[in-house]
This record gives structure tokens, sequence and C-alpha cells, in this order.
């Protein structure tokens, strides 16, 4: 039995020890909640950085738009005149001001970084423009800036990953790239008539520290952006405009635009049988990715055929340069190309291949800052001056040199070797896989307008590749730019679409609960997809 006095002291002793419980406790409960506490502030500082960054962007969205859009329309108007604007006595042009500027921006954003780390087009990009820097570190101190300058076959893809920084800080951009762009391509079907009837003037004046004409322009470009900007207007502008205007008025703008540029690419495809071959692909691959014919396609294509047939059998003609600006010319085009009649190229790709397979540096290549023309004995370009066509020859000095081969992707070989060839086929072969699962993912979602537009970012960078091959292409800003940025559109539209699958898989389904879940079709993989694609058809 308990004595009386031992009851206070029992309940003392049992206070002492909850008290001392109650404050291990509390202490522990206070040390989980300042780590909780930090752990939030954390979370909130980087959210607050990452919205910071992404309100930067916004910012300054407009301005870099408007820059960037005036440098592709100087590209796609004016060409190479366009292209060789700079600041006299120096070698900068206007691309690489305007491009460091914005990698700068881009770079320190959350958009770029979550660009970079999640595609995987654009990490095989800069692992292939990496592979180019350690090159041009080896071979800048022995050339100087002529390495600098052939290094734009790989430096020109950091505009990739600016736009589509941009691009997934505006997920509405590419409906604001619609409209823009078709006017940009109403003022090209007119403005494009001028620059091909003039592009082999000889009295032209010179574009300021240069030897290149303000006429200047290569037919095979504007033979590529015709058919390009047909493509776009078929595939994006045609629905955009249908869900805007009447019916009638949106087939009759569709038809009249659609038909202008087809036939400005039919003129300049005459003068240029590369631009004529590439945009072909693009002209018959427009009905395989749309797969439906409205009036608006039967119109333009009765329209291209009479206009085709009239000209035929009038043999109406032109003379425009070396060639006639004709139908019966085009015959002749696609006879030449079914013969092999181009033993010119062959002539200067074949020692190129020959002296990278037999040299001991067939891994890296000769790197960037030689001349290879010198190298292989290429002519240099021709400049007309006072009616005198001269630098045909190597001997003839300071006159516009040829540095590079007829062939950008043997370029590739010659100056970045195996290594950069097997990097360089990684690049596209993500870009292209990744672009085609993703439009699939929309198709089979219904989202009928972005997969119109992977569809035509695909045949668009097809016929670029294709017309690489047949010319030096990716190395002039001309080119160069507008195939980087679509292939960071391309890039970004499909980080968008294949984000929340990812997500899902590395989540378990949890993490994108609060998106939507289940109730999104994208959280869904593509055998999902399939099955209730398949099950609604039943």
């Amino acid at each position: 039995m308990t004595s009386p006095g031992a009851l206070p002291n029992a309940l003392c002793v049992r206070t002492a020890a909850s008290v001392s419980e109650g404050n291990r406790v509390a202490v522990v409960s206070k040390r989980f909640l300042v780590q909780k506490y930090t752990d939030a502030i954390a979370g909130v500082s980087e959210t607050r950085a990452e919205s910071r960054s992404a309100l930067a962007l916004e910012r300054h969205h407009g301005w870099y738009s408007a820059v960037l859009l005036t440098l592709l329309g100087g590209y796609l108007l004016f060409d190479r005149a366009f292209a060789h604007l700079h600041i006299p006595g120096t070698p900068i042009y206007l691309a690489e001001p305007v491009l460091a500027l914005l990698v700068v921006l881009s770079i320190n954003s959350a958009e770029g970084r979550r660009l970079v780390q999640r595609s995987t087009p654009t990490r095989a990009l800069l692992g292939f423009m990496l592979w180019g820097l350690v090159l041009l570190m080896f071979h800048v101190f022995d050339h100087g800036i002529d390495a600098v300058q052939d290094s734009a076959l790989w430096y020109y893809g950091l505009f990739a990953i600016v736009v589509g920084a941009f691009i997934g800080v505006r997920r509405d951009s590419i409906d604001r790239l619609i409209p823009i762009y078709g006017l940009l391509l109403a003022g090209f079907a007119i403005f494009g008539w001028v620059r091909l009837a003039m592009h082999s003037n000889d009295a032209a004046g010179l574009v300021p520290d240069t030897l290149v004409a303000w006429t200047s322009h290569r037919p095979g470009n504007i033979a590529f952006h015709a058919a390009v900007g047909f493509a776009f207007v078929v595939l994006l502008v045609s629905p955009w405009l249908a869900d805007r205007l009447e019916r009638t008025t949106a087939i009759a703008a569709t038809s009249i635009l659609a038909v202008a540029l087809l036939v400005l690419y039919v003129a300049a495809g005459t003068q240029n049988r590369g631009g004529f071959v590439t945009g072909l692909l693009v002209v018959v691959g427009v009905p395989l990715v749309r797969r439906s014919f409205g009036p608006a396609v039967a119109l333009i294509a009765g329209a291209a055929i009479a206009i085709l047939a009239l000209l035929y059998v009038t043999d109406a003609k032109v003379e425009m340069g070396n060639r006639d600006l004709s139908v019966s010319q085009i015959v002749d085009n696609i006879v030449s190309l079914r013969e092999g009649e181009d033993s010119g190229r062959a002539e200067i790709w074949s020692p190129v291949i020959d002296d990278v397979l037999t040299q001991e540096r067939f891994l890296t290549g000769l790197g960037f800052g030689e001349n290879l023309g010198d190298r292989y004995g290429f002519t240099f370009r021709g400049v007309r001056r006072n009616g005198v066509i001269v630098g045909t020859t190597a001997e003839d000095e300071g006159v516009n040199p040829l540095r590079n081969v007829h062939n950008s992707h043997l370029n590739v070989l010659a100056r970045m070797g195996f290594v950069g060839v097997g990097l360089w086929i990684a690049v596209w072969a993500a870009w292209y896989y990744h672009l085609f699962r993703a439009r699939h993912r929309l198709m089979l979602v219904d989202s009928p307008r972005r997969a119109a537009f992977l569809g035509w970012a695909m045949l668009a960078m097809t016929a670029l590749l294709l017309n690489a091959f047949f010319d030096g292409t990716l190395e002039g800003p001309q080119v160069a730019v507008w195939a980087w940025c679509i292939f960071g559109l391309g890039a970004a539209v499909a980080l968008e679409t294949n984000m929340r699958e990812w997500q899902r898989r590395q989540t378990g389904g949890s993490e994108i609960a609060r998106e939507g879940g289940d109730t999104n079709p994208l959280d869904l993989s593509l055998r999902q997809l399939r099955r209730a694609s398949k099950d609604s058809r039943k």
C-alpha cells in the first residue's frame, strides 16, 4: 500500500518524466518544422527564381520576336544580300550579335534549362555543337577568324535552343505564328517574282564592303521557300482562316495564296534543279500529312494543273540567265536528274571522301579554318565585273572564295570527321523520332493544328536537308537560321506533347494528378491511346 507521502512524489516523477518527454517531442517537432520550413522556403525560392526568369523572358518576348522575325524575313526576301550585311571592316554579320544576346537570355532561364534537360533532340544537338567547339579550340590559334567563320556549320544550332526556350514561355506562340507567317508569305508570293527576275542582274549595286550584289538571290532558295510556304498555307493557314472567315472567303483566300506560291516554286525550279527537287518533295508530301481533301485543296490542284498545261501548250517562255523560265525547262530538269547529268558535284565530292578516308584524322576531320577549296582545287564562285565573270579559278585570289565543299553533309565529314558524322546522324534521328511520336499522340487526342504543324516542320526540314545535299546551304545564315529555328520549334512542341507521359512514367501517375490525372488524354501512353482510339471507332 502506497503511503500518502509517496503519491505526490510519484506524481512529481511522472510529471517530470512527462515534461522531459514533451520537451523531447517538442524539440524533434521543432526540428522537423524548421526543416520543412527550410525546404518550403527553398522550393518557394526556386519557384520564384523560375517565375522571375519566366517573367523576364515574357517581358523580352515582344522585342525578341520582332528581332527574330525581322531576321528571318530579311533572309526570306533578300537572301545572300541580307546575309552579307555586316559592320564595315569587321566579319560580324547580323545573325551573330542577335544570336549572342538571345543565347545569354535563354541560358539564364528556367525554360532554357528545362529544354536542355528534358529534350533528347536538344541534348543531341548540344553534343554535336560541343564536338564542334572542341575542334574549334584546336584550330582557332592557327587559322584565327577563318576557323570561327567555318564553325557556323554548328554554332547556328544555338538558334534552336533560343527558339525552343521562348516557345516554352509562350505556349500560344504557334497559334500566333500562323497569321504572321501567312502575311509574310503573301508578301513573298509577290516580291519573290521581283527577286527571281533580277537575280542575275549584272548592273546592280553591291552590298557595302562586299562583292555581293543587292539582287543576289539563289533561285533554289526561292523555290524552297515557295514550296514550304505552299505547304504551310494548305496545312495551317487554311484551317485557321476557316475558323475566322466565311467558308467561301476562306477557300478563296487560301486558294489564291497557295496557287501563287506554287507557281512561284515552279518558276524558280526551272532555274535550279536542286531547288526543284526539294520543293517537289514538299509538294508531294502535303497530301500525306493532310490526309483529307476539301474544296480548297481541289481548287488549288485544279488551278495549278490548268496553269501549267496552258503554259506548256502555248510554249510560253521567258529568257532568264542560262535557262529559260518555261514548263519545257522543268521537263528538261527532270530528264537531266533522271540521267544523272550532274558530274560536276561528283568531281568535287570524290576527292574529299578519298582524302578523309585515307588520312590519319578520319575520326576528327580537318577541323575548322583550312580552306577546302585550296586543298582540293575547287574553283571560286563566279563574280561578274563589268559583264566579265572573274573569280572562277584559284588564281583569282581575294574574289569571294568557295571555302567549303558543295554539300553540307559532306562538309560535316570533312571538318568534323566520322565522330561528327555520327553525332550529326544522332541529332536528326532523335529529332524525327520525337516529332513523329508527338505528332502521332496529337492525332490520337484530336489536336489537328499542332499535329499539322509538326507534319509541316518535318516536311520543311526534310527538304532543307535534301537541299543541303545539292548545295552547301547550312553554312550560310540565310538558310541555316531558318533550319535551326524550325528545329527548335519542332523540338519544343514535341517536348510539350510528350512531357506528360514522361512525368507519368517517372512518378507512377501520382505527380500529374493535380494537372488532370487520367482525365487528360496526354497522360496516357501511345499504346493506351491507340486502344482508346480503336474502342471509340467500334
